[in-house]
């Protein structure tokens, strides 16, 4: 069962029966624009597996989030205002797909995010903050550099290359698209051994075909 409230923009609450839908596994809630928090009642949706929250308000989401078990999709693409995500979030055992998409005010990922053990697909495109936040600078790279062996179900990414510390980490990757791509960074992708497809969106490239040599020949 799936309930879709899209563009619901004059919604602002849900009643406190709302977590009686016992079997809705899909909620979509883009563009609610008028919820400034999560409703609580949604932690009640045990079975709940694709929630979508793309372009709502949110400046944080609740610790209860961790309790969707079955959760396998969150989109929060847009979420222009969020700035932090729980750590409970690394409770999420089952989550698959996790956007962030222009999440432009977002500081920091949580230490619990390295938990995310089936997570295939991952988009930080977009997430800003993260190149001109010292404090995130000071903790990313413990954070990001267990990617390629907590994070071993890790497959698509999409990121930005100010938040491509060391591109080592990301050895699981088949599929990966960066925006604003330098000569660093494609000289660093030849480590990448899993890598089946890369896009490069605009940047600094100037010699990609010398960059590249070893890893297409290797």
């Amino acid at each position: 069962m799936g309930l879709d409230l899209t563009f619901g923009r004059s919604l602002k609450a849900f009643c406190s029966g709302f977590s009686n839908l016992k079997h809705l596994i899909y909620l979509n809630l883009e563009n609610c624009q008028g919820l400034t928090e999560l409703p609580k009642s949604i932690g009640g949706l045990k079975k709940l597996e694709n929630l979508h929250l793309g372009f709502c308000s949110f400046t944080k989401l609740p610790g209860w989030l961790g309790g969707l078990k079955m959760l396998v999709v969150l989109d929060l693409g847009n979420c222009a205002n969020l700035k932090c995500l729980p750590k409970s979030i690394g409770k999420l055992e089952k989550l698959v797909t996790l956007s962030l998409f222009q999440c432009f005010a977002l500081n920091y990922l949580p230490l619990g995010f390295d938990s995310l053990k089936r997570l295939e697909s991952l988009n930080l495109l977009g997430c800003g903050r993260f190149h001109n936040n010292p404090s995130f600078l000071r903790t990313s790279h413990h954070i990001f550099n267990r990617f390629s062996f907590e994070l071993v179900s890790l497959r698509n990414l999409k990121i930005d290359s100010h938040n491509l510390l060391d591109s080592r980490m990301l050895s699981p990757v088949r599929s990966l698209v960066i925006h604003k791509s330098s000569d660093f960074i494609v000289r660093n992708l030849q480590s990448m051994e899993e890598l089946e497809d890369l896009t490069l969106h605009t940047g600094d490239i100037k010699d990609f075909a010398s960059d590249m040599k070893t890893f297409f020949n290797p």
